[in-house]
């Protein structure tokens, strides 16, 4: 497969994603978006999980597409809910503590105060609750 692989899994799960994102759209407002929520994040995982067991690329392939429908759907749903459901004048507070409780690891490469690579391999527990708190 190589890099033609590489690139058709990618495609998969981005295809995925926008088929994903596109079914939210056209559903707009509705009630039981919590459940919505974990019905995808259980596709997702058990889309993972398929994946990993998968023999071929064409099975792959499907179960990333799945993934990245379920990916996409459980992070717009998530985002949307915890705006939703927290007071207007804590939106921001909430929405970036919970950027870094969920992303912390991308913040590493941004800015060096959250890089504490010398002790991550021996405490990643100490090393995450750090990198939690050094935003607050």
């Amino acid at each position: 497969a190589g890099e033609t692989g590489l690139g058709l899994l990618m495609s998969a799960v981005g295809l995925g994603a926008l088929a994903g994102s596109t079914i939210l759209a056209m559903l707009g407002d509705f009630r039981c978006r919590g459940r919505l929520m974990m019905f995808s994040g259980i596709v997702f995982g058990a889309s993972l999980i398929f994946f990993g067991s998968a023999k071929s690329l064409y099975p792959a392939l499907f179960y990333l597409l799945i993934a990245g429908g379920g990916s996409s759907m459980f992070m717009i749903l998530i985002n949307s809910l915890i705006m939703s459901n927290t007071d207007e004048e804590l939106v921001g507070r909430v929405m970036s503590f919970w950027r870094s409780a969920y992303r912390d690891h991308q913040w590493r490469h941004l800015n060096p105060v959250f890089d504490i690579g010398d002790i991550e391999p021996a405490w990643p527990e100490a090393t995450g609750i750090g990198k939690g708190a050094a935003p607050l």
